[in-house]
């Protein structure tokens, strides 16, 4: 599926399921069948297709079959040293050899 972009959470991840339902409410939305997909679905205001896989994110490796998207953004959990509540952004991987 061509979109433009691809936003993608694992159902097992409470954070990103969080977020999905969250957007679900606030978008249209129509559901769609996705490769490997659990629950997908397309938003046609944002021309994105929203789908939840079973596997963790870590894992995501195979977004690339699920659709055809200028870039893809992984809903999921993140914690601060500090316990502070925040909301993060950062480029696919980690730099170093340990996550």
């Amino acid at each position: 599926m061509r979109v433009s972009v691809c936003v993608a959470y694992s159902v097992k991840d409470p954070a990103g399921l969080g977020i999905a339902s969250e957007l679900l409410k606030l978008l249209e939305h129509k559901p769609v069948d996705a490769v490997r997909a659990v629950s997908a679905y397309y938003l046609p205001e944002l021309d994105a297709l929203l789908a939840g896989f079973e596997e963790d994110v870590l894992y995501f490796e195979f977004l690339d079959e699920v659709c055809d998207s200028s870039f893809h953004l992984v809903l999921s959990r993140h914690s601060s040293e500090a316990g502070i509540a925040s909301l993060t952004v950062h480029h696919p991987g980690n730099p170093m050899r340990e996550a």
